[in-house]
């Protein structure tokens, strides 16, 4: 029985009414969503769009469901939207007792609704309820062996993106967490990820959003190959790298392209032919790149393999489980370390006397004396060291230690205010 009793919810809640299941699936399928509008990504959904939206989906299912999901109250913080999450929960469960697949003639519209959830304004309990359900959801459709389209996959992942970006840390985790179980289930897969990553890059107003999407687009380019962004992406890439003002920003898209070189086995040449960068741009790609010889078919590649992103996410395919995740801070106290470590090997490469050129015994043939390794500018490494001791400093995560990790850091920094001090002076 479609029709429930009133304010009862039928026992699967996105039961499809009567006199729509009966006509023929891909008539069904044809009419769903027509007519409300939806807006592209970066656009937000209006008050008028999500009143289409209602509008259209109340066609085909049971009033009392729309009165949940769409409260005669309004949809203002992610609190409104609790209820509708239950609903949604029980239809998902409903899908995974009864082994039915009906629910993924709904998708279009859950996606729908779910980008106007999240980008609700924020309520704590609110929110982590919704993660919870989209991440259910998506669980579900590995377990139907589905894989969105898309059309589909725009309707909600460029937004949820973009909220990730802006999120607290532990609801940034749960986003991620969702789209590694997303990419690795391959319920959308990573070459197909690269250009929703993009998007964000290219549209996003919000300045965490584009580099943590170049993050993502780093990690399905290491899986999938350059493919996973394409040409249109790194034309797209590029000229965010021109235009980006964020420091931060800036830095990861050099990353990126960094690992594009090196996918292409360092033929800079055939990168700059396919994206036209501009004068800035390229010498930007030739001072991190430039060094990377071409590889020629059966030569192994000379320079050292870079060091591998980790995954950004901790979604343990095999379990079903959360793994254990290195924290934003964690990351960053890594990384000041490994920029001290380099520093004390510069600073021993430079006290060290020069080497004599080295003579082939063989032949007589002289070899240049080996050189120190070129030394970052104290501008780079003292931005970088600020950067890091803000992050400690004002981090809810700090620890003991962090904390012996930022007294190196400021002793480094004044090593570098010494330097330039000399400079000057000089």
């Amino acid at each position: 029985n479609n029709v429930s009793e009133a304010g009862v919810l039928p026992e699967n809640p996105l039961q499809m009414s009567s006199t729509r299941s009966a006509k023929p699936k891909a008539q069904r399928l044809a009419t769903l969503g027509k007519g409300d509008s939806w807006p592209e990504y970066s656009e937000e959904p209006s008050g008028d769009t999500l009143q289409a939206l209602r509008k259209a989906w109340a066609l085909f299912i049971p009033s009392t469901s729309i009165d949940v999901l769409f409260p005669q109250s309004g949809l203002r913080t992610h609190e409104d939207c609790m209820s509708g999450c239950d609903l949604l929960s029980k239809a998902i469960g409903y899908s995974r007792d009864n082994n039915d697949s009906s629910l993924l003639e709904m998708l279009a519209f859950i996606f729908k609704w779910a980008a106007c959830a999240v980008l609700l304004r924020d309520h704590t309990s609110g929110f982590r309820k919704l993660l919870s359900t989209i991440l259910d959801l998506f669980k579900r459709l590995d377990e139907l062996s589905y894989v969105i389209s898309d059309g589909e996959a725009l309707l909600l992942l460029p937004y949820l993106l973009d909220k990730a970006g802006a999120a607290k840390l532990h609801f940034k985790e749960e986003i991620l967490a969702i789209f590694t179980l997303v990419t690795t289930k391959k319920i959308y897969p990573s070459q197909k990820f690269g250009p929703v990553c993009m998007k964000v890059l290219e549209k996003s107003k919000s300045n965490p959003s584009r580099p943590l999407a170049a993050e993502l687009c780093s990690i399905a380019v290491q899986s999938a190959g350059v493919s996973a962004i394409g040409k249109k992406g790194l034309v797209i890439l590029s000229s965010a790298l021109n235009e980006e003002t964020v420091a931060e920003a800036k830095k990861v898209y050099i990353d990126l392209f960094e690992i594009v070189v090196e996918k292409l086995k360092g033929d800079t040449d055939k990168l700059f032919s396919a994206i036209k960068p501009t004068d800035k741009v390229k010498a930007i790609i030739m001072e991190r790149c430039g060094n990377q010889p071409v590889a020629t078919q059966g030569s192994p590649r000379r320079s050292p393999p870079r060091k591998t992103v980790p995954p950004v996410s901790h979604y343990s395919p095999t379990s079903g489980q959360e793994a254990p995740a290195l924290s934003s801070s964690a990351v960053v106290t890594g990384n000041l370390r490994a920029r001290l470590q380099k520093s004390k090997e510069t600073k021993l490469s430079e006290e060290s006397p020069r080497l004599p050129p080295s003579i082939d015994t063989t032949s007589g043939t002289k070899f240049p004396a080996p050189h120190s390794p070129r030394t970052p500018s104290t501008d780079t490494m003292y931005n970088e060291i600020m950067t890091d001791i803000n992050f400690m400093t004002k981090s809810d995560e700090c620890k003991a230690s962090d904390i012996v990790r930022g007294t190196d850091a400021i002793q480094l920094l004044s090593t570098v205010i010494s330097t330039k001090e000399r400079s000057s002076l000089d």
